[in-house]
């Protein structure tokens, strides 16, 4: 019995050294770029794009959305906000450590 659970022992030994190696990984190489593209790309997309599509719901849609986008300042202010909200909501998650002294 103690010879085969010496065995089993080696084996499950052999089978968890062998799991730690690593194949060395190769690094792919790089496909060859052409110095310049043979192709020219067409014109740039139109700053109002959506109109072409001559749809009023989504020229309101996306009215709408633009007059209710935020500029980063303010942005940047409602996450302060926000983040300060969170941080007292949830100090009664922590103890409270006092130092008080008497003379």
């Amino acid at each position: 019995m103690n010879w085969r659970l010496n065995q089993i022992i080696l084996f499950a030994l052999i089978i968890m050294l062998s799991s730690c190696v690593q194949v060395a990984q190769r690094d792919p190489k790089p496909p060859d770029l052409p110095a310049q593209f043979s192709q020219q790309g067409e014109e740039t997309l139109l700053p109002d794009w959506w109109l072409t599509f001559n749809d009023a719901g989504l020229t309101r849609a996306i009215d709408t959305a633009l007059a209710g986008n935020l500029d980063l300042l303010a942005t940047h202010d409602r996450l302060k906000q926000a983040e300060a909200v969170a941080r007292r909501v949830g100090a009664a998650k922590y103890p409270e450590l006092d130092g008080r002294g008497l003379a």
